[in-house]
C-alpha cells in the first residue's frame, strides 16, 4: 500500500518536470540529463499521425478478411478479430449471413467467406 502511495506521489512529479522540460522555461543547467531523457522518451511514445491515415477497419471487414484465408469456428473468429462477446459476434454473423457475405456448414460448424 505505501509502495503504491509513493508510485502516485512519485509520478506526479515525473509528470510536472516534463512538463517543465516541454515549455519555454527550460533550463538545462537545472534539469539533470536523466530527467531530460525520460522527457524525451515520453515524447516519442506518441504515435505519429502517419501511421493513423486512412480509416479503421470495421469488424465486418476483419471477420471477411479472416474468413478469406480459411473457414472458421466462432471462438476462433472471436479470437483473430479481438470481439469480446459471443453473442456480438454471432448476431454479426447472421447479419453478414443475411447479407450474403458468408455462409455456414452447419455439418462442420464452419463459418466461410461467400
Amino acid at each position: 500500500m505505501l509502495g503504491m502511495r509513493w508510485q502516485a506521489q512519485n509520478s506526479g512529479a515525473k509528470q510536472t518536470s516534463c512538463r517543465k522540460a516541454a515549455t519555454s522555461e527550460f533550463d538545462p543547467e537545472r534539469t539533470s540529463s536523466s530527467e531530460r531523457t525520460r522527457c524525451r522518451r515520453s515524447v516519442q511514445r506518441v504515435p505519429s499521425p502517419m501511421l493513423m491515415q486512412g480509416t479503421p477497419m470495421t469488424d465486418r471487414e476483419k471477420i471477411l478478411i479472416a474468413l478469406r484465408e480459411k473457414p472458421l469456428k466462432v471462438f476462433e473468429i472471436m479470437k483473430r478479430v479481438n470481439i469480446k462477446h459471443q453473442d456480438d459476434c454471432q448476431s454479426l454473423l447472421l447479419k453478414m449471413r443475411d447479407d450474403g457475405a458468408v455462409k455456414f456448414d452447419i455439418h462442420r460448424g464452419h463459418w466461410l467467406a461467400a
